[in-house]
């Protein structure tokens, strides 16, 4: 394979008359995950890209800027300020929009690390705790990990707007990537967060509660800290315990509160038994019962989902090694069977096709404060299409249950006056509603609250 050869970045020509410079320092104040041509992998060479960028920012204006737009006045403005390829009698046409940007070489550690050293198999120092929102950086089962690129780094954003009508758009678009957006992959989980600066130091401010409202959006800020790392990991720590963690298990152990374990056992008709060796020495089943519902809630935080039961032979082995009836012999049965369902996986379904992936309509992250400290944030953006998705449970990993896949349409896959949900006010309380809300409740029942 030839080696590749970066490109150098294009040549920065000095704002002409009648046109906008704006300049800004930014610095990634998380780890960076990906960000490079191949997925998941750093690109040492350039790891920060104007295109990445670009994109972001283009994402972050088409949700803030097209709402008090026609489709076709907000079609027609996207393609003014950022260009695009269209198809005609005379081929196709490529416009660049009127938005230049260009970065200058990052200072600051470049070099990526691997986020988890073998052994022991732990995140690094500096970035422990924060396996769930870095899931997928790391295989535990193969012993390997991908590098990330270390917060610290920073660099220079020059954008030059040919067009000055449009400079307002621009630099909106700007305060809320810098508040909301990063830069790699698991942005809307926290990793490469940044904070930007404008020319003359001051921090960009994050949107107001109107601009907020206006794009559909709502905000929820926790207590701040002197750290980024510190501040991401109480963003993270409200959402895994509200899925899978103290407050999303009944007793902190064994039945979650959510429905999607019993639901997938009763659809591949399997479940696990689970032998306890204290006395009275009792078998504690996990059948699902005939009127639990076929409800996915945890689907509206991004899809798929791939459902892993961890339990799957250590179980029956662990019954006949310790049942008395068995003389307590440790000895392993060879033809053990899962108990519980193998791999299994959600898809988001609309008008019959399935889609591999939905983006998160939460984002979760530390927020750079105009003091110069960072709090965690959890922006709700739009949530319409969710709401209005169907979704199909499919198999997954060599799984072959002939229940599947199985399909349900918008509004059959959680019902809001039935699905049921933890509460921040202690590990056995409950609360129904939408999803989304549900996860509202439960961070302002930890202190969280709208700025």
């Amino acid at each position: 394979m030839r080696p590749r050869v970066p490109h150098p970045p294009p040549n920065w020509v000095k704002p002409a008359p009648g046109e906008v410079a704006l300049e800004y320092e930014v610095e990634l104040i998380t780890p960076m995950f990906g960000g490079g041509v191949i997925a998941r992998i750093v690109d040492k060479d350039m790891p920060i890209r104007a295109r990445e960028i670009r994109g972001q920012l283009r994402s972050w204006w088409r949700l803030v800027a097209r709402p008090g737009l026609s489709t076709d006045d907000a079609r027609k403005t996207e393609w003014k300020i950022w260009g695009g390829i269209s198809s005609g009698d005379d081929g196709e046409r490529v416009d660049g929009g009127v938005v230049d940007l260009r970065i200058t070489k990052p200072s600051g550690e470049v070099e990526p690390r691997p986020y988890v050293t073998f052994p022991p198999g732990i995140p690094q120092n500096d970035w422990r705790d924060t396996q769930y929102a870095l899931f997928g950086a790391y295989d535990a089962r193969n012993r390997s990990s991908s590098e990330l690129l270390p917060q610290g780094l920073r660099f220079t954003l020059k954008l030059t707007v040919r067009d000055p009508s449009v400079q307002l758009q621009i630099e909106q678009a700007m305060r809320w990537w810098s508040a909301f957006g990063g830069l790699g992959g698991r942005t809307r989980r926290g990793a490469g967060a940044i904070s930007v600066w404008s020319k003359n130091g001051h921090v960009l401010t994050a949107p107001t509660h109107a601009e907020l409202a206006s794009a559909g959006c709502r905000l929820l800020v926790g207590s701040s800290r002197d750290s980024a790392l510190d501040a991401w990991r109480d963003a993270i720590a409200p959402l895994r315990n509200f899925r899978q963690g103290e407050h999303g298990r009944k007793g902190g152990r064994w039945r979650s509160y959510w429905p999607e374990p019993a639901a997938i056992r009763k659809i591949t008709g399997t479940h696990r038994v689970k032998y306890v060796p204290e006395p009275p020495n009792f078998e504690y089943s996990f059948a699902p019962s005939p009127t639990d519902p076929e409800h996915f809630p945890r689907a509206v935080f991004g899809l798929p989902i791939t459902f892993h039961f961890k339990n799957i032979k250590k179980d029956q082995a662990d019954r006949h090694n310790n049942n008395p009836r068995n003389g307590g012999k440790k000895k392993m049965v060879a033809d053990a069977k899962p108990d519980d369902p193998q791999d299994v996986e959600l898809l988001a379904m609309k008008g019959g096709i399935e889609y591999k992936r939905l983006a998160s309509p939460v984002i979760i992250k530390p927020l750079t404060l105009p003091d110069g400290k960072y709090a965690p944030c959890a922006l709700f953006l739009p949530d319409s299409h969710v709401r209005a998705m169907g979704v199909t449970l499919t198999n997954s990993n060599g799984s072959a249950y002939s229940t599947l896949p199985k399909n349900f349409a918008a509004g059959t896959w959680f019902q809001e006056g039935v699905t049921r949900y933890p509460s921040a006010k202690s590990p056995g309380n409950e609360q129904a509603g939408f999803p989304l809300d549900a996860f509202r409740e439960y961070l302002k029942g930890r202190g969280w609250a709208e700025p």
